[in-house]
């Protein structure tokens, strides 16, 4: 039976590596969409920044050198003025009739030093095109230029294919965003029983705290109107009359059954309270439903007694495949009893955990209880 039980408790864990791996492995396919996706977009808005700069850089170089007196200072000066204004570029390349007249770089933006020297043997092979901003690869590493014309002047302008701050900023933001949100699905898909049932106790928990304040208000109201004492010769009661005035083991047994069963959302619970003389335990109380029966039925199967040599040992037993549940109530030792529970879906790790510390109030009442007989 023991053997039984722990195959489950492993089935479960089994589960959970499952559903770990299966929602790292989703994770992992949203992350290579999303990073296909983006990188697209994130090219696309850096090839169009750059093509606005070549607009801007173009019509500057228009108004410095359409004249016929252009000298080497408004060249510096051009250089100068688009450097300082656009970070990103990376080399600038002046040439007349052919002839390479200036040129300067930024070591730090190429990959290579020699890559700028090869941007001048691809002008003098004509293998750059005018007039647009292109993409260029170069040994392998792709960079940005525009060969515009302005007046004598062949001007080409390179720049380093990196992304400026402001889409940087944008892709860790987008990122820690999306890292964010996996996580939290990563942890809802592994522990979704658990968050449920929070969600559904504290849902219960609101609903349990009006139907107290409606059952005060209802005694109040049973005190003043002087109604009979509850009888406790009978066996069948509704849980919602609550017309209970005996403080005893039984009182106590119905409010406590009452409220776990709320709480856990159990088909049954019943209290059978152990004898020691005949080694057999006494089926006593029982909530199911809505209704609170008391016996008085001696548990003798061959069944029963089998789990009796289980339960002594203190641990709990699941059966039906983990939709009953038998907590053994021991205090200090002895054994009293137990409490047999019935549930519509399987009990997890964390209900057994805290229906056993639920039992611990109980366990009291009823050496209590026992004490005094």
């Amino acid at each position: 039976m023991i053997k039984s039980e722990v195959k489950k408790v492993l089935k479960m864990k089994n589960i959970k590596s499952v559903r770990i791996i299966f929602s790292l492995c989703i994770s992992l396919i949203i992350l290579y969409q999303f990073t296909k996706i983006r990188t697209n977009f994130y090219s696309i808005e850096y090839n169009n920044r750059v093509r606005n700069q070549t607009i801007s850089i173009t019509k500057y170089a228009d108004s410095l050198f359409t004249s016929s007196d252009v000298t080497n200072a408004h060249i510096k000066q051009f250089h100068d003025t688009i450097t300082e204004k656009y970070k990103s570029i990376a080399g600038i390349l002046f040439f007349e009739t052919g002839n390479n007249i200036f040129s300067a770089k930024k070591d730090s933006l190429f990959y290579d030093k020699n890559d700028f020297e090869k941007f001048k043997n691809l002008y003098s092979q004509g293998d750059l095109q005018t007039g647009k901003t292109e993409l260029k690869s170069i040994s392998g590493k792709n960079y940005q230029y525009c060969l515009l014309k302005s007046g004598n002047f062949d001007i080409i302008i390179i720049f380093s294919y990196r992304f400026p701050f402001i889409i940087i900023a944008k892709i860790i933001s987008e990122y820690t965003a999306l890292f964010a949100i996996l996580a939290v699905f990563i942890i809802i898909f592994y522990n979704r029983e658990s968050i449920f049932i929070k969600i559904r106790n504290r849902k219960l928990t609101v609903k349990k705290s009006k139907d107290d304040q409606k059952i005060l208000s209802e005694n109040k109201s049973l005190e003043s109107e002087k109604k009979p004492e509850f009888n406790p010769e009978i066996n069948n009661v509704s849980l919602h009359t609550k017309e209970i005035n005996v403080k005893s083991l039984e009182s106590f047994t119905f409010e406590f059954f009452r409220k776990t069963s709320i709480n856990f959302r159990l088909l049954r619970i019943s209290l059978n309270i152990y004898d020691i003389q005949k080694d057999i335990t006494l089926k006593t109380y029982e909530t199911k439903g809505e209704t609170f029966t008391k016996f008085s039925q001696e548990n003798k199967s061959k069944e029963i007694q089998a789990l009796l040599k289980e339960l002594k040992k203190g641990a709990y037993i699941l059966k039906n495949t983990s939709r009953s549940i038998y907590i053994p109530l021991i205090h200090n030792g002895k054994f009293l009893g137990y409490i047999d529970i019935d549930k519509n879906t399987p009990f997890t790790g964390n209900e057994c955990s805290s229906l056993s510390d639920e039992m611990k109030t109980l366990v009291i009442k009823l050496n209590d209880h026992l004490e005094k007989k």
